[in-house]
């Protein structure tokens, strides 16, 4: 009798482990094995180092066209910074392709874009509220580009409709050589590429 109850035992917790094992929420795990002789090699994971910037103070800041010509970051990141947090002229530090990424009066953001997530990219302003702070922080990554994470402040325009509190959006820039919008000269340090970061 002990016998039998010992060998039902191990048919239903084999039946047991079988059922589980192929349950779809619950793969079973896998193992795989390398030969002995066969090396394997791994893309060391790009290495980014701070890059020191001197911002001038944003009434003295030079203007996009300026900056570009100058070819310095401090110049170009200032420019941009001071023209957002002014209203215009920030086009000027970017080429057209970055341009594209944001919202600006000519392609205003849709309130599916304002109350989504990670929210929209703007210029200036979307849907009542406008760029109120701009902080930035450079990185250089081992192939010598450069990228910038940007931080926004907003708040809310005088008669704006929406009653929401003032929110904050991030940014990620890419500079590089590029012709900047309106200008008819490569320039070596442009803002190249604009994405929405978390």
């Amino acid at each position: 009798m002990t016998r039998v109850v010992v060998a039902l035992f191990i048919v239903f917790a084999s039946a047991a482990c079988t059922h589980q094992r192929a349950h779809p929420a619950e793969p079973a795990p896998t193992t795989t094995s390398v030969p002995s002789n066969t090396t394997t090699t791994t893309e060391p994971s790009p290495h980014f180092i701070d890059v020191p910037v001197t911002l001038t103070p944003i009434d003295a800041s030079p203007t996009c066209g300026q900056a570009v010509r100058t070819g310095t970051l401090d110049g170009l990141l200032s420019a941009f910074r001071a023209a957002r947090i002014h209203g215009s002229g920030a086009e000027g530090c970017m080429t057209t392709q970055a341009l594209h990424r944001y919202c600006t009066d000519a392609k205003p953001c849709t309130r599916e874009q304002f109350e989504g997530s990670p929210g929209p990219i703007c210029l200036y302003s979307c849907r009542g509220y406008k760029v109120s702070a701009v902080d930035l922080y450079p990185t250089r990554a081992d192939d010598g580009t450069t990228y910038v994470q940007v931080s926004l402040a907003t708040q809310q325009m005088p008669g704006a409709a929406q009653q929401v509190d003032a929110f904050s959006l991030n940014e990620s820039l890419t500079i590089g050589s590029g012709l900047p919008v309106g200008a008819t000269v490569r320039r070596p340090l442009v803002i190249v590429e604009a994405t929405t970061s978390a």
